[in-house]
């Protein structure tokens, strides 16, 4: 079957590869051009989305051409289901995975609260690589770095004359937290100034303009209790998923204590 290039969505982390190679991208654009058929790409159907879990360069290199529709092999399933499959694929009918791409898969899954707690063995089933090349990217991640820290005081420019301004130093997490709270603020101004320009252009009388202003002032304050609630929620799920992985982590270790223990009373 056919989809509106607009249907499909393409922004919700089923992209695994490093990055996307604008080469082919460009080839599969020609070829579209010359009347050549490109196989299908693969979309997850929940219900109510299509997400896009493999061939995202013929689905860019349709975007090229401003072909607005695209042939799709339809599975149903979750966004998870989607990731789970984009983890694993080849790209069998395009370009290979590089190694960066296999790493970026497995990354992935290591990040990932369930994922996260399998063995390396079922890691690499999952993202299609070697259990040796799970354990490698384990230990990369797990040897601490030796960085060489630098004196302030003693940094220069590459003009060696001037000295760095060492003040204009900060802390990124700091100043990303600021921005979104920043952020946030406009945000909520940006809400008060189209209530009170709906208020303004409504053709009512001022006893009703103030009912109405009353109502919305209820309704945005329960919308931000709920949010609240939600963001509380949200932390609380979080915060159990990892205290479940770190359990199923204990409960396998000490399987394979028992196990050992089993074989020495053999």
């Amino acid at each position: 079957m056919k989809l509106k290039l607009e249907q499909i969505i393409i922004d919700k982390g089923t992209q695994t590869r490093d990055e996307i190679d604008q080469k082919t991208v460009k080839e599969y654009a020609e070829a579209l051009l010359n009347k050549e058929s490109l196989p299908p790409v693969t979309v997850f159907y929940d219900g109510i989305k299509y997400y896009l879990a493999d061939g995202f360069h013929r689905y860019f290199g349709h975007k090229q051409t401003k072909m607005p529709t695209i042939e799709v092999d339809v599975i149903n399933g979750t966004l998870r289901n989607a990731l789970e499959y984009a983890l694993g694929t080849n790209d069998k009918h395009g370009l290979k995975r590089t190694n960066k791409d296999k790493r970026k898969a497995v990354l992935i899954a290591l990040d990932d609260v369930e994922w996260g707690s399998l063995t390396n063995r079922e890691i690499g089933k999952l993202c299609r690589v070697s259990h040796t090349f799970v354990n490698d990217i384990k230990e990369s991640l797990e040897k601490p770095k030796d960085k060489k820290k630098k004196d302030p005081l003693k940094a220069r420019n590459k003009d060696q004359n001037k000295p760095t301004n060492v003040y204009t130093e900060f802390n990124q997490d700091d100043k990303v937290t600021e921005l979104l709270v920043s952020h946030k603020e406009l945000e909520e101004e940006n809400t008060k100034l189209l209530d009170q320009l709906a208020l303004k252009v409504m053709d009512v009388t001022p006893e009703q303009k103030k009912m109405a202003e009353k109502t919305i002032e209820e309704l945005r304050s329960d919308n931000k209790r709920l949010e609240q609630e939600l963001e509380s929620m949200t932390v609380s799920r979080n915060s159990y998923m990892r205290e479940n992985a770190e359990m199923k982590k204990q409960l396998n270790w000490y399987k394979k204590q028992l196990q050992k223990l089993e074989k020495e009373a053999v």
